[in-house]
């Protein structure tokens, strides 16, 4: 028995727990560039048509008077842990999928717990006392029945209201086929906009639409993936709840209010980037093996650039030398819209030591600890509490 737990609106409900003022009124949390895209829009946006990934520019247009905020990761980071504690209060099996969604297996927890459906409200309760976030909670035999679960569990929203329901789905086990049956194929996981049409141009729009095609026709489409695609359309998902699971990237982006030409510009803010995810994997308690560097330029084409080390990539200034680097070497293609900072090939942050072996590591070790410290300081008394000074560019200024 497996429960997905998904918070409502994330970012946006966030805003509203730290200031009340803002409920019931539209709210949008962005990028803090005009050119910047919605991250999370709450309910009462959306009603206006507001998504996520959306252009802040279309939103502002879609609705003008809602009010625009800016992300502070810092302070979302925080409400997760307090998230993910609060599922780990009903069982050890959490596995968290993102900052805002987790799968839980509450197999065995009946005894305790109660039935799935009461389980499902217990911790609702639980998350909505100790973090005044609401959630959805669907509750089924697999993780794919979970997930459609909490979907439809989720509050409605029409252009003339938010209609808010239980909160919680339990699919009862044996009755998966006949729950997924008359749904949009897009509930399925896999299953993106590409995906989706060209399914619908054989004649697969609803779940139960795929046992009229032969399955050499599907197999065309999703090559070995097909067996899994059948298989979740009958609710059957052997995936198991993934305690051990750690992200597999994590980056920020800048999209500049003016195309930016100035090469001295474009670096401060790749080393902004680094510092913000150097943060970011703090607080996530992580390290990397991979950095990568992305630019969109004024004609909306994009390029990344990658680069793996032998060495744990731990601080802002092992990102900052990597990504110079590449930009330095890059062949540049004109005035840039947006810059970006990602990492992968992440592990857990005590294995730095282990990677640093063949590194002089006590100018590294200093400087990992001042900047720990700074992330600490900034964390309890602000973003702008402490920050470091500008660093020169590329080696051709």
């Amino acid at each position: 028995m497996i429960a997905h737990v998904d918070i409502d609106c994330f970012f946006a409900s966030a805003e509203m727990v730290r200031d009340a003022s803002l409920i019931g009124k539209p709210v949008v949390v962005a990028g803090a560039s005009p050119r910047g895209v919605v991250l999370s829009p709450n309910y009462e946006a959306r009603r206006f048509g507001i998504r996520s990934a959306m252009p802040v520019e279309v939103a502002k247009k879609l609705c003008p008077k809602a009010i625009y905020l800016s992300a502070n990761h810092g302070y979302y980071s925080d409400l997760s842990k307090r998230f993910r504690s609060v599922l780990e209060y009903f069982t050890p099996c959490v596995e968290m999928v993102s900052v805002d969604e987790a799968f839980i297996d509450l197999t065995g927890t009946s005894l305790i717990l109660g039935t799935p459906p009461e389980a499902a409200r217990h911790i609702r309760e639980r998350i909505l006392s100790e973090t005044s976030l609401s959630c959805s909670v669907g509750v089924g035999s697999s993780k794919t029945v979970a997930k459609i679960a909490s979907q439809l569990a989720k509050p409605k929203v029409s252009r003339d209201q938010v209609s808010y329901g239980t909160g919680v789905l339990y699919v009862v086990p044996t009755k998966e086929g006949s729950f997924l049956a008359e749904l949009p194929i897009s509930f399925l996981p896999g299953i993106g906009p590409k995906s989706e049409s060209k399914l619908a141009s054989i004649g697969v729009v609803k779940v139960s639409d795929l046992e009229k095609v032969p399955r050499s026709t599907l197999e065309k489409v999703f090559g070995k993936s097909t067996n899994f695609l059948l298989d979740c359309a009958k609710g059957k998902d052997a995936r198991a709840v993934d305690v051990s699971r750690i992200r597999k990237s994590l980056g920020h982006e800048t999209t500049f209010e003016d195309d930016v030409y100035d090469v001295r510009t474009i670096c401060a803010h790749l080393q902004d980037l680094c510092v913000e995810v150097a943060e970011g994997m703090f607080r996530s308690n992580l390290i990397a093996k991979t950095v990568t560097l992305k630019l969109k330029y004024a004609d909306f084409t994009t390029s990344t650039y990658s680069r793996t080390t032998g060495r744990a990539l731990v601080t802002s200034k092992d990102l900052g030398d990597l990504v110079l680097d590449m930009y330095d070497r890059l062949q540049r293609k004109g005035p840039v819209r947006l810059t970006g900072v990602s990492v992968s090939g992440l592990l857990p942050r005590s294995h730095a030591h282990q990677l640093y072996l063949l590194d002089e590591t006590t100018h590294r070790d200093r400087y990992k600890d001042l900047e720990e410290t700074v992330f600490v300081l900034r964390q309890r008394y602000g973003r702008e509490a402490v920050y470091k000074g500008p660093r020169m560019g590329p080696k051709r200024q």
